[in-house]
């Protein structure tokens, strides 16, 4: 079976053409993905891919989250197209392990790191409410963000990998993500006073501060048929280590409505 492919500059009216001719059994776009792209393409950081958007019989059945969003930005990309008659080559598309940030960056707790350093991007850049994400083309964590970010502060990422597994390992009270993240919004102001924090979360130990507050309300979470979203406990942790460093007490520990998402300034 002839296969052609080439690398082409794919202009936004020549993506809209072969957005025109994508297939009704193709999959729904995911608009949250195709800004993801959009920012990275706006920023700079958009890179000829070894995925080729594959034109199968004249219909596009690979690329259109990648198409969609050169649309978006208005720009020119190059892509690697590939033009074949074989219909089988649709049933082995997108059938590779998707390379995750983890495997990219490549090191020891590489999980804990990437997905530590995802939600302090997102905790800076404004991102998390208390009820999820919130972004758009203008403000969004991209890849390259969490990359660069994880490469930039990556011993202290290491360091708190290695932590936050030891005290996980003895008591899953707190997910090892957040807690990272905790040490690395923290560690800024004060590294100890951060480490004692997630800590103290973990292993408990008095009953006056803030820390000992947040690990009830953990264990009282955690007990619950109710359980509360992951963003807003993590605005509760914010608030707490916050109150800790301050040497006070969050009293009832909430986020009420209409209430900014917590900051750590």
């Amino acid at each position: 079976m002839h296969h052609d492919i080439k690398i082409e500059n794919i202009s936004p009216s020549v993506a809209k053409e072969l957005l025109s001719t994508v297939p009704g059994y193709q999959r729904k776009i995911k608009e949250s993905y195709v800004l993801k792209l959009a920012a990275e393409m706006v920023k700079g950081a958009w890179r000829l891919s070894p995925d080729a958007l594959v034109k199968m019989n004249g219909a596009l059945v690979n690329g259109q989250h990648r198409l969609s969003a050169l649309v978006r930005v208005g720009r020119q990309f190059p892509f690697i197209v590939l033009t074949t008659k074989d219909e089988g080559i649709y049933g082995i598309t997108d059938q590779g392990a998707k390379r995750t940030i983890a495997d990219i960056i490549h090191v020891p707790h590489g999980g804990v790191i990437s997905s530590a350093a995802k939600l302090v991007v997102e905790f800076k850049k404004g991102l998390i409410t208390p009820h999820g994400r919130t972004w758009d083309l203008t403000n969004i964590c991209t890849n390259s963000d969490i990359i660069d970010y994880a490469n930039k502060n990556m011993e202290g990422l290491s360091e708190s990998a290695v932590l936050v597994s030891h005290l996980y390992g003895k008591k899953p009270i707190l997910s090892k993500r957040m807690a990272a993240a905790l040490i690395e919004i923290g560690r800024e102001k004060n590294k100890k006073k951060a480490v004692l924090f997630v800590t103290r979360i973990y292993e408990g130990g008095g009953e006056n501060d803030a820390a000992y507050d947040m690990r009830e309300r953990l264990i009282k979470n955690s007990a619950s048929n109710s359980r509360l979203n992951q963003s807003y406990m993590f605005g509760l942790l914010i608030k707490s280590m916050k109150s800790y460093f301050n040497g006070t007490r969050t009293g009832v520990l909430k986020i009420t409505d209409g209430e900014k998402f917590p900051t750590f300034d």
